[in-house]
């Protein structure tokens, strides 16, 4: 069975184009 992952998303107070997304691995992941 595949277990669905759960994305954390925290947007950046300092700037709101840019956030953060982590991955249940625990990989994290910084999108512009």
């Amino acid at each position: 069975a595949h277990k669905s992952t759960v994305w954390l998303v925290k947007h950046l107070p300092q700037n709101r184009d840019i956030f953060v997304t982590c991955g249940g691995g625990g990989s994290l992941c910084l999108w512009k």
